[in-house]
């Protein structure tokens, strides 16, 4: 969860896309402007990121899977794409699925499933795409936005938890 003023543990900036970008902790929500936040660590095949994230009505917003920060290899997430009305499972290979419906403005639960054969992605518990797009690394969570409307990201986990170490409930 994203509560206090500062990115939580095992969490980093990514940096900005233009002047004057940002990534903010504020109102227990990860704020992306024209920025990109993520994971430190990496996720291995077979693990799935699930979040509650409210789109914008804006181009360029993107929740999801990244080889690294800077978008320089594979990606899987959901994204505005070049929309302001509409989103799409995307993964790097090209694969742009728009999905039905109206997500854009309203707090949705989004799941995106790292198989060995793809990508399964979910909202609000329900399949609304399948990508066969096998990659076999691991893989860092991203929250990026370059439009210049903040795109709030309420929570973030990624499952199965690990078998051992150290947990804080």
């Amino acid at each position: 969860t994203f509560n206090g003023a500062t990115l939580p543990s095992g969490w980093i900036d990514g940096g900005t896309w233009q002047v004057g970008g940002s990534t903010t902790v504020s109102g227990s929500n990860l704020l992306t402007n024209r920025a990109r936040a993520g994971t430190s660590a990496a996720y291995p095949v077979g693990s799935s990121v699930e979040f509650a994230a409210t789109f914008q009505a804006a181009a360029w917003q993107h929740v999801g899977w990244v080889g690294d920060l800077d978008f320089n290899s594979t990606w899987a997430m959901f994204s505005t794409f070049n929309t302001s009305n509409s989103l799409y499972a995307r993964t790097s290979d090209g694969a742009n699925t728009l999905i039905a419906g109206n997500w854009i403005g309203s707090l949705h639960r989004y799941r995106i499933d790292h198989t060995a054969t793809g990508f399964v992605f979910y909202i609000d518990g329900t399949v609304v795409a399948t990508q066969n797009y096998a990659l076999a690394g691991s893989m860092q969570i991203i929250a990026s936005e370059n439009s210049g409307i903040s795109l709030p990201v309420d929570w973030v986990q990624v499952s199965p938890y690990a078998a051992s170490g150290l947990f804080t409930s």
